[in-house]
């Protein structure tokens, strides 16, 4: 008899594992979905749709210059440092495309306060 057979057999060694990893599967994807569909009902209706509606009155290099920078310098970074440093996985990548959303928000926010994309003309 080999060393590994004499504690557990390959069936009860998976009888034990598989249950743990459903069950912390399940609890992850529970967090994943209460993240994102509160920063979804929250944050989203003010960063997308307000940045479309920007874009259609002719802000458009504005709109994809915040886009993108929000993009690659909050999420992307966020996501690293969340996910990887802070050794926060998924949960951490999830929590940086909320931010994203957060700050693409508050900055289309202010722009429409500020009346800049007024001066644009689209036809």
């Amino acid at each position: 008899m080999q060393q590994s057979e004499q504690f557990f057999s390959n069936k009860q060694l998976k009888r034990m594992i598989i249950p743990l990893f459903i069950e912390q599967t399940r609890h992850l994807v529970i967090w994943l979905v209460l993240i994102h569909n509160i920063a979804n009902a929250v944050v989203f209706p003010f960063a997308d749709p307000l940045g479309k509606g920007l874009r259609a009155t002719g802000d458009v290099r504005f709109t994809m210059g915040i886009s993108l920078f929000t993009t690659i310098g909050v999420r992307f970074v966020l996501s690293v440092l969340l996910g990887i440093w802070c050794n926060l996985g998924v949960i951490g990548i999830a929590l940086a495309m909320c931010l994203d959303w957060l700050v693409r928000a508050i900055i289309f926010w202010i722009r429409y306060k500020k009346g800049t994309w007024q001066k644009f003309q689209v036809i």
